[in-house]
């Protein structure tokens, strides 16, 4: 695995979980606003990311994604809806965007459930900003 960390201040962890194509990473900043971070891991891996406030970019991985956020905006390249099972994405205050499933909702308590023929499960929830997943 080959890791690329970009921080100010701060400390940044990443280790791989019992799963055999899984990895996790903390964070615990020193200040507001204090770190810009690139993680690399393998092409197929599951991810679960808590995050408390901040944007996210995802693209280039394949597996499960289970992404929760209290504030920001969640931009996930998922590529094609066939390689998804279960999906679902919601956003207390925000927009859900998400062309790859031909589904775009704004508002208050926007949600997303889909079913498709793949493998992979999505879970992505965010409390207030824009979740957008693209192709």
């Amino acid at each position: 695995m080959r890791r690329i960390f970009h921080a100010h201040v701060g400390r940044l962890s990443v280790g791989r979980q019992l799963h055999p194509h899984a990895f996790g990473a903390g964070f615990i900043p020193a200040h507001v606003n204090a770190i810009h971070a690139t993680i690399e891991v393998p092409a197929l891996t599951d991810v679960r990311i808590r995050l408390t406030a901040g944007n996210l970019e995802m693209s280039g991985i394949k597996g499960d994604k289970d992404i929760e956020a209290n504030a920001g905006n969640l931009n996930i390249s998922v590529g094609t809806s066939s390689d998804w099972g279960d999906v679902d994405a919601s956003v207390t205050a925000g927009d859900v965007n998400a062309p790859a499933f031909h589904e775009s909702r704004g508002g208050l308590f926007r949600s997303l459930s889909w079913r498709g023929p793949g493998k992979y499960r999505l879970h992505v929830h965010l409390m207030a900003g824009d979740v957008n997943l693209r192709n």
